[in-house]
């Protein structure tokens, strides 16, 4: 249950980002990154699952699609600023 709420806690930072940048109007942009985040979580589900099962599983959705959205996202508010 604590390796859930660290990653619920990684993706915190993209969850307000990506909220402030839709209400700055940048929607396609916030679209783009999600796609791109779900692609990146569904291929480590595919690899990790396999591996590690149930960690797998926790691992992809919660660690990875966090950290990606972060990353995604702290870009493009470098690329704003």
């Amino acid at each position: 249950m604590a390796l859930i709420g660290f990653g619920i806690l990684l993706g915190l930072f993209a969850s307000y980002a990506s909220l402030l940048a839709v209400s700055a109007g940048y929607i396609k942009k916030v679209f783009e990154y999600g796609i791109a985040t779900s692609v990146i979580e569904l291929l480590s589900l595919l690899i990790l699952v396999p591996f590690l099962s149930v960690n797998g599983l926790i691992i992809a959705l919660y660690y990875i699609g966090g950290i990606v959205a972060d990353i995604l996202l702290s870009q493009f508010y470098k690329v704003r600023s």
